[in-house]
Parts: structure tokens; sequence; C-alpha cells
């Protein structure tokens, strides 16, 4: 549709002449197209708006989270409990070795695997409980370091450990 729009005229109607032309100071401003340039009210210089990495929120929220369950895990008895609670069920009295290997393809039949099993376990348990050979600053049983290991994954959500092996010369 592109011809002209048709309007309609009485017959014998008088012509009126066109409406004088506004002062340049009347007319209304010509939208332009700026890119980021402001508008006369001011829009877009009231507002500062910064690019941020979301890890930084994240990280901030992290922090915040953590101060506030490792609060709650020293000052709220009831949620203390919980926590004792949680890692006597994961933990126990100790982490115990507990041996199921296939030793059928090195030649060894079930009373020598039985064996070794047992051999195996008793050598854990003398070294998990003796802090001079299971935590290089030797201070705690496996067990200890597996506590604090777990009220640090309650608190911060994450945790680490390593258990590391020194031969005796390299032994204080």
């Amino acid at each position: 549709m592109d011809a002209k729009p048709r309007v309609r005229v009485k017959a014998g109607a008088r012509r009126v002449a066109a409406a004088p032309a506004l002062p340049a100071a009347a007319r209304p401003a010509r939208a332009t197209m700026r890119y980021l340039r402001d508008d006369r009210a001011g829009t877009l210089s009231m507002r500062r708006a910064v690019t941020r990495d979301s890890a930084i929120d994240v990280r901030q929220s992290a922090e915040r989270a953590s101060a506030l369950a490792l609060d709650f895990m020293h000052n709220c008895g009831w949620i203390s409990g919980v926590a004792d609670q949680v890692i006597v069920d994961t933990i126990g009295t100790e982490l115990k070795l507990n041996l199921r290997p296939d030793l059928s393809k090195l030649g060894y039949d079930e009373q020598e695997r039985s064996a070794w099993c047992r051999m195996v376990e008793a050598a854990w348990r003398r070294w998990a409980w003796n802090p001079a050979e299971c935590d290089l600053a030797g201070k705690a049983t496996v067990a200890e370091m597996l506590d604090g290991a777990m009220r640090h994954f309650l608190g911060y959500g994450e945790s680490i450990g390593v258990l590391s092996f020194l031969p005796m010369p390299d032994r204080v």
C-alpha cells in the first residue's frame, strides 16, 4: 500500500492556509541515536553500574555462610551436637581398614589372602593410632585428623587430607 491516503473534502470548501512554523526553541528535539549518551532526565548518569565477576559474589556469600556455620557449630549446643553425631556416624571410633582384595591372580589361596589381610589391617591400626607415624606434625592420630577434616567440611563445604609416608631415615 504505497499510494497516498485519500481525504474527502466537501465541494465548495475554502482553502485553509498552512499553520505557521513553530519557532526553533518550541520545536520538539529530534531523536538521535547515540551510544550510551544520556537523555535530559539523566537516567544513565544517575546509575553507576559496574561489571563484576559472579565469582566475587559467590566468594563473598560463601565466606559469610561459612562464618555463620562455624559460629553456630561453636556457640549453639544443638548444632554442635548435630556435628558431633555426624562425625560419630561417619568415622566412629576410628577409620577401619576393611581389605577385600582379589589375590587369586597372584597365586594366593583363600587362607593366604585372609592372613595377608589380617597382617595389613594390624599394621594399619598400629600406624593410624601412632601420631609420630601418621601425622607429619606428630600430634594427631588418623581419627583425630579425620574429626578435624569433617568439622572443616561441615563448616566450609570442602575438606582435603593427605596421608603421607616418610621412609625411616627421613622420620624425626
